[in-house]
């Protein structure tokens, strides 16, 4: 990786990216970036925060847990056909 700013967020064990940005300023490195965390994730070296799954039907709950800061990481909305 192209030496992103991580900063520490909660201990040494979780840390926080703002990709945006630089996909913004410098996408060609952002590419490779993307590719180097896919790959830790792969290998299990990268563990995502993620609180919960839910389906469509699940959203609006999800929102207003949201908006009550009653939820801590990520929520997966699950899309079926």
């Amino acid at each position: 990786m192209h030496g992103l700013s991580l900063r520490a967020f909660g201990g040494p064990e979780q840390l926080r990216l703002n990709l945006q940005s630089r996909r913004e300023r410098h996408p060609d490195q952002f590419r490779e970036d993307v590719q180097a965390l896919f790959e830790l994730l792969r290998r299990g070296q990268l563990h995502p925060a993620i609180a919960e799954t839910v389906d469509l039907a699940g959203v609006p709950d999800v929102h207003r847990r949201i908006d009550n800061a009653e939820i801590a990481g990520k929520v997966v909305i699950l899309c079926s056909d």
